[in-house]
This record gives structure tokens, C-alpha cells and sequence, in this order.
């Protein structure tokens, strides 16, 4: 955990340093600025929130704040999240910078390609400490199915925004 700070750069002088939270976790960029993760309860979930300057945001509570459950968009301007995280499974949420939208129940993994293609595992168990996989489904940005064309792998390397 760390402090987030703030401060205004004008050629070689920073400006006063404000104080944005404390205990952040992990930070990630996102086109409106950054968002990050405090308050973690019983070292699974947390606060997500965002911010552009000295002033953060809360989007959404009780949010995974493992690193592969957040997901950024291609161009920056949407956030990806499971919440509501219980044994094996969760809530896929998406959100602007704003509240989230539950867009997919009962997500115990996913994959984000782009905001009209994110697979996920669904119906996973677990038995003796053993997680089992489920069914693999796809997500096209408005309904999902059962994946049953996949051609190309589905694991990314992606987890940050670039501008470029």
C-alpha cells in the first residue's frame, strides 16, 4: 500500500503536494486520469476509485482488487471489474468513470479483446480446495453466448492504457 499524492509541475518547480488517499494498492491509467483500489476488506476486495487531479471519485464498493480482474479498454475510456466476489465467482461490472453497470453474472474469469469481445469463464466450482473449470462464454457488448467459434488464443499481456 502506498500514498497518493498530487501536484501541479511548471518547468522545474512542483507546486504544494496534496494529499489524493492513502493505502492505494494499485493504480492504473485510464484516459479521465487514474483509478486505483484502497479500503481492501479481508484481503480480497475494495474501494475503487478515480481520479484527475487532487480529488478522487468512488465508482463502485466490495470490488475484486486481484490485479486480472480489472481491465482497462483499448482506448482508455472504459473500466472492466468483477465485484461481489464470493468463493468462485462474481459480477462483471463496466463503468466510464462513473457508477458500474453489472453487464455478466456469475464470472469466475475473463478476458477483455475489446468492448465487443471479452470471454469469460462461467459455472466454475470448487471441491477440496480445487477449482474446476466451467463453461467458456463470449460477451459482444450487448448478449452473451456459449463460445463455440473460437480460432485465436484468447490470453493478453495488455493490462495498461497507452495513448499512442
Amino acid at each position: 500500500k502506498h500514498n497518493l499524492n498530487y501536484a501541479k509541475i511548471k518547468g522545474a518547480k512542483i507546486k504544494r503536494v496534496i494529499k489524493v488517499d492513502d493505502e492505494v494498492y494499485d493504480l492504473y491509467a485510464v484516459k479521465q486520469g487514474f483509478i486505483y483500489i484502497t479500503d481492501i476488506k479481508d484481503g480480497n476486495s475494495g474501494t475503487l476509485y478515480i481520479t484527475k487531479g487532487p480529488e478522487a471519485k468512488k465508482i463502485d464498493d466490495d470490488v475484486s482488487s486481484v490485479r486480472s480482474n480489472i481491465k482497462v479498454s483499448n482506448n482508455g475510456k472504459k473500466i472492466y471489474y468483477l465485484k461481489d466476489f464470493e468463493e468462485t465467482s462474481g459480477n462483471l461490472y463496466v463503468s466510464s468513470g462513473r457508477e458500474g453497470k453489472k453487464i455478466v453474472k456469475n464470472v469466475c474469469s475473463y478476458e477483455y479483446a475489446n468492448d465487443d469481445l471479452i470471454y469469460y469463464v462461467s459455472n466454475c466450482s470448487m471441491v477440496n480446495n480445487v477449482n474446476y473449470p466451467g463453461d467458456l462464454y463470449k460477451y459482444d457488448g450487448k448478449s452473451t453466448k456459449l463460445a463455440t467459434d473460437i480460432t485465436a488464443p484468447i490470453a493478453t499481456m495488455r493490462d495498461s492504457y497507452s495513448d499512442k
